[in-house]
């Protein structure tokens, strides 16, 4: 396999033990540019007691269509039934599991940048979803709601099933951040997420930038700072309260994930994967990887190979 066709495949996350805390997520990429800076798609997941999790810096909105789905974002399991709604942040770990025989959702994932291009609208605030502290229990407690927001949905789904142009998942996009921004309650303060800002984000997207197109090299925060145009340490705190992680976290998660690719997409051995993403040895690595996947880079590249890639339910 080249290297742009390994590149070009997302990391997906793997089965987790259900006691396995938010840290040890992988971070996983959703392939969103700026050409292409919200994408709507329907998900089908299969029961599965087990829980799957992962983080990701796209935002998350969806709806169940058909089935139960369960949840935690580091507050505790909660259930969703059709109808109901869910709202993920950049960088938030989560975990899921489907406990009915299957499950349908629609969603819209979406770059964080994209709330600098939405209009002014009176009653509109695309980011109030996100700062509400109730969208961590199911969006929609009311059956007209629900109804509603699953008609929608369903309106969405079949409309996605073929291509459909930026523009129009831009409007498609405000019309659901619109609904749920009405249906969660109020934060209680109304200034938006750091990473609603154009501006903020557009500081440390060039580190963003080197990290993704790096193929796994280690990045210093020396040079991330630097092609930021910022000290090293305002670099870190900008990075913290834009994303809510430090810059170290953020990069190690980022060549971990590749190493998840090389494991399951590629051949090379254990030992040559570390020492081409700047591990001191192939102790390090193990014990990273471990940490951030539940499993050691063999038991993963094992699991992979047995199921012949990831189940489809962590595909999310």
């Amino acid at each position: 396999m080249k290297p742009d066709e390994l590149d070009s495949r997302p990391t997906w996350s793997v089965l987790l033990p259900d006691q396995v805390d938010a840290g040890t997520l992988p971070l996983v990429d959703l392939g969103l540019t700026p050409d292409e800076p919200v994408r709507g798609c329907i998900t089908r997941l299969r029961r599965e007691a087990r829980p799957h999790g992962h983080v990701h810096f796209a935002l998350q909105v969806g709806v169940l269509l058909e089935g139960v789905m369960e949840s935690d974002w580091g507050r505790g399991w909660c259930r969703r039934g059709v109808g109901q709604a869910w709202a993920c942040g950049p960088l938030e770990a989560h975990r899921w599991r489907v406990p009915s025989r299957e499950v349908v959702e629609f969603r819209f994932d979406f770059l964080p940048s994209l709330f600098s291009q939405m209009p002014n609208l009176k009653g509109f605030d695309p980011s109030a979803v996100f700062r509400s502290p109730s969208r961590w229990g199911p969006i929609g407690s009311t059956r007209s709601f629900r109804r509603s927001l699953a008609a929608m949905g369903r309106e969405l789904a079949r409309k996605y099933e073929a291509p459909v142009t930026p523009g129009e998942a831009f409007i498609d996009l405000m019309r659901f951040l619109d609904v749920l921004g009405k249906a969660v309650a109020p934060a209680e303060t109304p200034e938006p997420p750091p990473w609603s800002d154009l501006a903020s984000v557009t500081r440390i997207r060039a580190a963003l930038e080197l990290i993704e197109q790096s193929s796994g090299r280690r990045v210093s925060a020396t040079e991330a700072a630097r092609i930021c145009h910022m000290s090293q340490s305002t670099f870190e705190r900008a990075f913290r309260r834009i994303t809510g992680v430090s810059y170290a976290q953020f990069a190690l998660r980022s060549r971990i994930a590749r190493a998840a690719r090389l494991l399951k997409y590629g051949d090379s051995s254990i030992k040559a994967i570390a020492r081409g993403l700047g591990f001191t040895d192939s102790s390090h690595f193990c014990h990273a990887f471990a940490a951030q996947y539940g499993l050691t880079p063999a038991e993963y590249r094992a699991t992979c190979s047995d199921e012949g890639g990831l189940p489809a339910s962590a595909a999310r």
